[in-house]
């Protein structure tokens, strides 16, 4: 679990501006699994600038350009599915088979279904 007290912002793992932090919980040993950043006020400014700056090339790319960085991300998260379904297990108390079946495919069809919407939505129409 790297990275759990930075934010992935402009193409880079950064220290966050704020301060606090949010301890996650094992609910059936109580133990601390660690704690996350809580971004402040200045973070969502860097965030928002460099989804801004983002915007500008992202928003020339083509739709297979765009289904193929999905896909990219679809074989990442795929790399790591047991790893999601454990952490999510421990995260929320969840049974394995639940964790790994259920939990963890629903993150995977958040990927899924854009790319799905991008594949196949008619984007023009005569």
């Amino acid at each position: 679990m790297e990275h759990l007290r930075q934010f992935y912002i402009d193409g880079a793992w950064v220290e966050p501006f704020g301060e606090q932090r949010l301890s996650v919980i094992d609910p059936s040993t109580e133990a601390s699994l660690g704690e996350v950043a809580l971004g402040d006020a200045r973070d969502i400014d860097c965030a928002v600038a460099a989804a801004e700056r983002a915007f500008v090339t992202f928003s020339q790319t083509s739709i297979e350009e765009r289904v193929a960085l999905l896909e990219r991300i679809l074989v990442q998260y795929d790399a790591r599915y047991d790893e999601m379904a454990e952490l999510i297990m421990r995260e929320i108390g969840a049974p394995s088979k639940l964790s790994h079946a259920w939990q963890a495919a629903l993150g995977r069809r958040h990927i899924e279904q854009p790319l799905r919407t991008v594949a196949q939505f008619p984007w023009q129409k005569r």
